[in-house]
């Protein structure tokens, strides 16, 4: 900021120069007096007023000249400054988003923490959005923007922008004709809320990216710039598909700790029906075998009531 600050100051000063030697203003009163008595009174032939003003256009060519290579020079200074920091800060934006995602579990403060810095790694960018597919219908429903969102928005998948985010297989840009035509297969009200959100219509550029973990496919993040000095650039595309797989795992994670949990409360539900079961069982084994003693004791009971009851007949003796 500060070398484009200099270039800017430095520029103003070299052309203001340029610009009064040009009209004169940069000449002193008293040379300029004499330079006029000189035309006008005919002292100085003309060879020698030619000679002056070619000395004079010399001079200006030779500070334009250093003008434009300092101009040239502060260019280079400055895409160079801007080379090697931009991508820097752009992976220390994503090492952040990173680490806050490990501690966030809850899907809608990822979603509108995606959208957010988003719009901090793209600082040209118009709006965002964040599509998550309905696992029921399978439609595309808006989940996520930068400015907030007013209006339920669903997008059938193979019609509009966010459903080539959802299908795409990485990160693209779209532009020209094929930015035209994906908006024109959005319905009214979906390009009326675009309109609202970019401000110019329509908008220059757009970054789109799938959210996906190998097969499964989860949803697109889709960015828009309004002016064609801001559009968005190929080099920009790895960045915003590391912000979308950063989301994938981090949405997946979700999915996965709610599945984990629901198996923990299944399995938890299992024992204790397998416990309650084995306690039945172990009642019933222990009625069933007091019963089996019951009987047991019943029938040697009755044997000995019978006896008791039946007269024991003595041995017949044999006759003599």
């Amino acid at each position: 900021m500060q070398m484009q600050h200099d270039y800017s100051i430095m520029q103003k000063t070299d052309f203001s120069h340029a610009k009064s030697i040009l009209t004169g203003d940069g000449v002193s009163p008293d040379n300029r007096k004499t330079n006029q008595r000189t035309v006008s009174g005919g002292v100085s032939p003309p060879e020698q007023q030619i000679a002056l003003l070619e000395a004079e256009l010399a001079e200006l060519r030779k500070q334009v000249t250093t003008t434009r290579q300092q101009i040239h020079a502060l260019k280079t200074q400055i895409k160079a400054h801007n080379e090697s920091h931009a991508p820097d800060t752009r992976l220390n934006t994503l090492l952040a988003v990173s680490a806050a995602l490990l501690v966030t579990h809850e899907i809608e403060p990822i979603l509108d923490l995606v959208v957010r810095e988003a719009m901090v790694l793209f600082p040209n960018t118009s709006t965002a959005f964040l599509f998550l597919a309905d696992p029921i219908t399978g439609n595309l429903v808006l989940r996520a923007a930068s400015e907030g969102i007013e209006t339920n928005m669903v997008v059938v998948p193979g019609r509009g922008i966010a459903s080539r985010a959802f299908l795409a297989p990485r990160a693209m840009l779209m532009t020209n004709d094929e930015l035209t035509l994906a908006l024109d297969e959005l319905d009214s009200a979906q390009q009326a809320l675009l309109r609202s959100r970019i401000g110019f219509w329509p908008p220059s550029s757009a970054l789109v990216a799938p959210l996906r973990i190998e097969h499964e496919r989860m949803g697109g993040l889709v960015l828009y710039t309004s002016f064609a000095e801001h559009r968005f650039y190929p080099r920009d595309l790895p960045f915003i598909q590391a912000l979308a797989d950063l989301a994938a795992v981090a949405i997946t994670e979700i999915h996965q700790r709610a599945h984990a949990a629901a198996l923990q409360r299944d399995l938890a539900e299992t024992q204790s029906m397998h416990q309650e079961a084995q306690a039945r069982l172990n009642a019933a084994q222990a009625q069933l075998l007091q019963s089996a003693k019951l009987a047991a004791v019943g029938e040697l009971s009755a044997s000995i009531a019978h006896e008791s009851i039946i007269p024991s007949t003595p041995p017949a003796t044999a006759s003599t």
